[in-house]
């Protein structure tokens, strides 16, 4: 279930980023004007202004995830502490190696 969280968010902020860098692209391009300046290429423009906007939309994913999180700290004081779980302990012969389980928690 973790994996599939996991993918699921990291497939929707790489769509955000994908809209969000074509947001911000259009947005500085609509700035630009015509230089006077023959040593600045259109190319060179171009590039600067998809560095600028892939910054911003960085920046746009950094300040959502940064929200969400502090939307769910105070949720996470609701949780319950689940006291007295009984443990059972499991053996991996041949490797040494001994694993806590708790019973009955999901």
């Amino acid at each position: 279930m973790r994996n599939i969280g996991g993918s699921v968010g990291l497939t929707l902020m790489a769509n955000m980023l994908h809209s969000r860098t074509n947001m911000h692209y259009s947005r500085i391009s609509d700035r630009v004007t015509e230089s006077v300046d023959l040593s600045v290429s259109l190319e060179n423009i171009k590039e600067i202004a998809f560095a600028q906007a892939r910054l911003l939309s960085y920046l746009d994913i950094f300040y959502l995830m940064a929200a969400v999180c502090l939307i769910f700290i105070p949720l996470a004081f609701c949780l319950k502490h689940q006291r007295n779980v009984k443990r059972k302990r499991v053996v991996m012969w041949g490797m040494g190696i001994i694993f806590d389980v708790g019973v009955g928690v999901i």
